[in-house]
């Protein structure tokens, strides 16, 4: 049986451990995709010479497009909206 106190103080750090975990995944999905824009970009840098200035994050917003649009975005905004 436990206290009022007791109980409130395990519900308190059980709620800090959660936002450290979902800190962490956030700091790491991010990092992952600052990698994936690196590697992607270099790619289209050295097969285009430079000429060609992409990276995953726009690829991404291009195949996700269509569906920004059937949601409801304007098509202008479709890319962008559709993006990481």
């Amino acid at each position: 049986n436990q206290s009022f106190f007791e109980m409130l103080g395990e519900y308190i750090l059980d709620g800090f451990n959660v936002s450290v975990i979902v800190g962490a995944m956030l700091i790491g999905y991010i990092a992952i995709i600052a990698l994936i824009n690196g590697l992607v970009s270099g790619g289209f840098s050295l097969a285009s010479g430079g000429a060609i200035k992409w990276d995953f994050q726009n690829l991404i917003g291009f195949v996700f497009a269509p569906f920004a649009f059937l949601a409801g975005v304007t098509w202008n905004d479709a890319v962008q909206s559709g993006s990481v």
